[in-house]
């Protein structure tokens, strides 16, 4: 995918995000509703089609049959074509998954007999249980099929498996920070009015709250800001252009310096500022960490930026000599 469509993706799912968690935020069972309403209207669709006499309970079994062993004829088609064990057993696995949870959607009773005395809401926690059971079990198989990729993969091939890793990877930093900023607006808005201005009047409270929300965002947005660089630099490899591979690197290397330095310096000066104005806010029990997650992956990111720039430097010594 092209930088520029990325960008673009990256910021309607960040708009729709924050849109979403802001309409759906008075009540959690909203979002999970809103959640599986495709599949409890799958579910729903398969129960009606059940009741509808011998011909429909058919149709019914033939569509529950039919996608369930969806995976199982994918891991017995692809059996002596390279694929590994554990991904045929993932497959099986995941046939299975699928079996009980579209039979729980279409009968909730079935699987938890107590859903039908608990109402509505008992059967809406259980299709979601039964849709997360089908999803971390799909998740699971893709895990180990780009295990193999990247165990067996050319070089073409692991960086074209990067470049779709390393969107993956855009999409989730995106989201995060957009569940970030959806925040900071809830608790704005649903700051009672008086109690916003005696925290504007009587301290430095609104301003530290801006910064907290700030650290938990500006690093995840330098997440997204390093991999697109990192993208970037496998597309120069990919395209066989030595010459702008260490340009790219060195571009590379740069922002996760800057990654890594104002991640570290937020925290730093956040904590600091508190304890400075501690005498003039009303609540000194605000905390900012360091993301060692996020914190890790930039290292290791800017160690394979600055290999790649000492090896093309180490070939060009070398050729001196031939």
């Amino acid at each position: 995918m092209k930088r520029k469509k990325l960008i673009y993706l990256l910021i309607a799912e960040a708009l729709i995000l924050i849109l979403l968690r802001c309409m759906l935020h008075q009540s959690s069972d909203q979002v999970v509703s809103a959640l599986i309403y495709p599949f409890s209207l799958f579910g729903n669709g398969l129960n009606a089609l059940a009741s509808g006499g011998t011909v429909g309970a058919g149709i019914a079994a033939a569509i529950w049959i039919g996608l369930s062993v969806l995976p199982a004829a994918v891991a017995l088609r692809n059996r002596n074509r390279g694929m590994e064990i554990w991904e045929r057993l993932a497959l099986w696995f995941l046939t299975l998954t699928l079996a009980v949870g579209l039979y729980g959607m279409a009968a909730p009773a079935r699987i938890w007999p107590r859903a039908a005395e608990l109402g509505a809401e008992a059967e809406t926690v259980l299709r979601f249980v039964l849709v997360s059971m089908i999803c971390s079990t799909a998740i699971l198989w893709v895990v180990l099929y780009l295990i193999r990729r990247f165990r067996s993969g050319g070089w073409s091939g692991l960086l074209r498996s990067a470049g779709i890793l390393g969107c993956v990877i855009c999409v989730f930093l995106t989201a995060a920070a957009a569940i970030a900023v959806s925040k900071f607006v809830l608790t704005i808005v649903e700051t009672d009015q008086n109690e916003f201005e005696i925290a504007v009047d009587a301290a430095y409270n609104l301003p530290l709250t801006l910064l907290q929300y700030a650290i938990q965002i500006i690093p995840l947005l330098l997440d997204v800001a390093v991999i697109l660089r990192g993208m970037d630099l496998l597309n120069e490899m990919r395209s066989g252009a030595e010459e702008n591979v260490v340009p790219a690197a060195e571009r590379l290397s740069r922002i996760c310096c800057i990654s890594l330095g104002l991640s570290a310096a937020l925290p730093a000066g956040f904590n600091l500022i508190q304890v400075l104005l501690a005498r003039s806010l009303s609540n000194v029990n605000v905390k900012a960490e360091f993301s060692l997650r996020g914190l890790t992956l930039i290292v290791l990111v800017l160690l394979l930026a600055r290999l790649v720039i000492e090896n093309k430097k180490l070939k060009d010594d070398n050729s001196l000599f031939i």
